[in-house]
């Protein structure tokens, strides 16, 4: 085997390692991690990132996110009666009570992952190289620019200029998440994606 296809292979494995060891080293999770429950709607601010999580008969448990819009109003990728199980997604403005049903509702708490990504003892410069490396640069938006990013998808098939609903690649967490940091991120779809299948 040639010399550089070694160094080459060396410097993968060593760039691979160096990943998963910033990741468990990192003192900051993916934004889905700071969930908090709330006992009562009008804790909501506009420009909350809130979440439903659904126990439907037929499939597996998931969270369903949106945008508090004020005013008992909350912005959603959705068809409006079943998140996405029938009917035409798109990103909708509904009644709480028609986004929530009868499921309990949390609230993204950024104020605390904001915190977490800004700790200063990592230093900003090693910080933004190691955003860099894990292939995420959040821009925790203010809730006021959070929901008028929310707003100005209203009635669009997709979000951010692309295509429709998909639920692995452009589903309501994407859409959530996008409006608040310019992420769109599902960690619901990346656990799916790490599950280890047996194989035949």
């Amino acid at each position: 085997m040639p010399l550089i296809l070694l160094r080459i292979i060396r410097i993968i494995i060593a760039i691979k390692a160096f990943r998963e060891t910033v990741k468990f080293l990192l003192p900051y999770k993916k934004p889905s991690d700071f969930k908090c429950r709330i006992s009562d709607w009008r804790q909501l601010k506009p420009g909350d990132v809130i979440g439903v999580h659904r126990k439907p008969k037929v499939l597996p448990d998931y969270d369903h996110y949106g945008i508090y819009a004020g005013n008992f109003e909350v912005i959603h990728f959705s068809n409006g009666c079943d998140d996405f199980l029938s009917g035409k997604v798109s990103v909708r403005k509904d009644s709480f009570s028609l986004f929530k049903g009868e499921d309990e509702v949390f609230v993204l708490d950024f104020d605390m992952f904001n915190e977490c990504i800004k700790n200063p003892a990592l230093g900003q410069q090693i910080h933004d190289t190691i955003r860099k490396i894990l292939g995420r640069s959040y821009h925790p938006y203010s809730p006021e620019e959070t929901l008028r990013r929310a707003e100005s998808q209203i009635g669009k098939n997709g979000f951010n200029d692309g295509s429709g609903y998909n639920v692995f690649w452009r589903n309501c967490e994407h859409f959530a998440l996008w409006c608040k940091t310019g992420v769109a991120e599902s960690s619901q779809i990346g656990n799916l994606r790490d599950l280890k299948l047996p194989t035949a």
